[in-house]
């Protein structure tokens, strides 16, 4: 008689890592490692993705529940938000043009389709925009702050934490199916 036990696969870096038990520890995962200090090293949106994908949140990443672009926007957001609060210096202002020229794109609307029930947006762009423009007046910290805010957005805690969770519960069944064939085995 087989182990029945759930046994944690290399292909399934969500269901591989039980301590990301959310997305957003799972995008705290995805910028673990690296020394941000110094900014970062893609320049595009498709240099995020490969980013991700090459990441412990691959298997997420590249899942059906991923398909949305509104979804994959949202955690694209957390993993650069993850990684702005580990950046310093010149390149936590790298880190917050990069975050201003992905997803910040107009006054009226983000690419991340935010709730945005603290009405701080159109404040974020704002400062976003002066840092952009080489404004050296604007609130740094303030603005780690209010992109830290829009992490726990709405459309982050029911949207993306709903798909996650999904994700999460169709993995786990598929190892315990696969345990379930290898202890008949």
């Amino acid at each position: 008689m087989g182990d029945m036990g759930i046994r944690f696969s290399k292909k399934q870096p969500g269901v591989q890592n039980p301590d990301s038990r959310n997305v957003w520890e799972l995008a705290d995962k995805v910028s673990t490692g690296k020394k941000w200090r110094n900014g970062i090293f893609f320049k595009s949106k498709t240099d995020l993705d490969t980013f991700i994908s090459n990441s412990p949140a691959r298997e997420f990443w590249l899942s059906g529940e991923m398909r949305a672009e509104d979804i994959r926007s949202i955690f694209r957001f957390l993993v650069m938000e993850s990684i702005l609060r580990k950046s310093k210096g010149q390149g936590g202002v790298e880190v917050l043009l990069f975050i201003r020229s992905t997803f910040f794109l107009d006054e009226v609307q983000s690419e991340v389709p935010f709730t945005d029930v603290k009405d701080q947006y159109c404040e974020v762009y704002t400062a976003l925009n002066s840092l952009q423009q080489g404004s050296k007046t604007v609130g740094l910290d303030k603005l780690r702050s209010q992109l830290n805010d829009l992490t726990q957005d709405p459309v982050i805690k029911d949207d993306l934490s709903a798909v996650y969770a999904d994700y999460m519960t169709a993995a786990a069944a598929r190892i315990n199916l696969e345990n379930c064939i290898l202890s008949i085995l």
